[in-house]
């Protein structure tokens, strides 16, 4: 009767014992997946901090690009000007002629 009551104890204890160690196998993989959760968090935090930063450089990369045409525009209409300027002024029927200035 007490080896009976005694195997009786020790089945209930290993039944406790395998519910106990996977209610503590669920709540490990609760906590990796609250981990997990909080990292995915924090990357999707980080993430669009880079979009951020990176909508940011192309912004300023297109003002720079759009500056540097601009610039490389005006440069081009000076240079034309400038050439337009010599060519009339080494123009053969102006290297002739008498340059008068007007004095007051």
């Amino acid at each position: 009767m007490i080896k009976n009551l005694q195997r009786k104890i020790t089945c209930q204890a290993a039944q406790l014992a395998a519910q106990l160690e996977k209610q503590t196998r669920c709540l490990l993989e609760k906590m990796k997946n609250c981990r997990k959760t909080a990292y995915s968090q924090e990357s999707r935090s980080r993430l669009t901090k880079l979009q951020h930063k990176l909508a940011c450089a192309c912004a300023e990369f297109e003002a720079t690009r759009l500056a540097a045409r601009y610039a490389c525009e005006a440069a081009r209409g000076a240079c034309t000007n400038a050439k337009k300027k010599r060519s009339i002024l080494l123009h053969p029927l102006i290297e002739g002629a008498n340059v008068t200035t007007c004095e007051r």
